[in-house]
């Protein structure tokens, strides 16, 4: 995960000018009605996401027992694609690269609820509950409640972990070979905090996505490494690899890349011509 600096958008903001154009007298009303519970639940989530105790927020299905969820999902409908969407596109704009900060490979196509505004729809349009995302991302997440703090999820904007070395890879000697990943954190490191990256780590499916890439990646290189073995054996594609390891730490130290070229630069097997698989 990639963390993203907090959103400097304010609930309220946000929320007033979605509901700006709503016609019906009635409906507009109600919706200016709860406009400070929607401020006073986005302080909440504020003060709740900064200790990983996002569990603790109690769900709302409608808000205030005058507007129903389905009103409020309209709410989101039209930060997507009415006078929100402006906000819409900050937020979604704010990923580095348009990377998704979820799995720090995809594009971002979408936003995703945090708290789903299915069982928070006071959440529906709080900026700090969504985040840029890709859409496997999204889905992958479906609906999921934390119930405990070690089931919050990783937030971008309250969890940096990009300097706690975590991913790590380790390959099959097979034909082809295959870079497996999986999280492995230091000695020491705080339970909750680990359990909160396991669980990101498999509930997005990041193994998978990884080992996929890192099997396009060698199909990429592995002339290069035959020519490296022919040229200069074993020693000079160890080499190469760790130069190629230690510029992709240089850019970030949990890229799956990173991960992969420390694998195969520590595998006697593969720089022995392991690569050259024809798998």
């Amino acid at each position: 995960m990639r963390s993203l600096p907090k959103t400097i958008l304010e609930a309220e903001t946000v929320f007033l000018d979605c509901i700006s154009r709503i016609e019906d007298l009635d409906l507009r009303g109600r919706l200016e009605g709860i406009a400070e519970t929607i401020v006073a639940s986005s302080d909440e989530f504020d003060r709740r996401a900064s200790t990983a105790a996002l569990h603790e927020i109690l769900q709302s299905i409608g808000v205030d027992g005058i507007v129903t969820k389905d009103e409020m999902n309209d709410v989101y409908t039209r930060m997507v694609s009415g006078p929100g969407r402006k906000h819409y596109d900050a937020i979604k704009q704010s990923a580095p690269n348009s990377k998704c900060p979820l799995c720090a490979h995809r594009n971002v196509k979408t936003l995703d609820h945090v708290l789903p505004k299915s069982r928070f729809s006071k959440l529906a349009v709080t900026p700090l509950n969504l985040i840029p995302a890709c859409s496997d991302c999204n889905k992958a997440k479906r609906s999921r409640l934390p119930t405990t703090a070690s089931e919050a999820p990783l937030h971008p904007y309250y969890d940096d972990i990009e300097d706690i070395p975590w991913l790590v890879a380790h390959l099959t000697q097979s034909d082809p070979v295959v870079t497996v990943f999986s999280v492995q954190l230091p000695d020491g490191t705080e339970g909750v905090l680990a359990d909160r990256i396991a669980n990101h780590f498999d509930s997005l499916e990041l193994a998978e996505l990884y080992k996929i890439e890192a099997a396009e990646e060698l199909t990429g290189i592995r002339q290069e490494l035959t020519n490296l073995l022919n040229s200069g054996g074993i020693r000079t594609v160890r080499e190469h690899l760790i130069e190629r390891a230690s510029s992709m730490e240089n850019v970030h130290l949990n890229w799956w890349r990173t991960a992969a070229y420390k694998a195969w630069a520590g595998n006697d097997w593969f720089c022995a011509g392991g690569f050259a698989g024809t798998g």
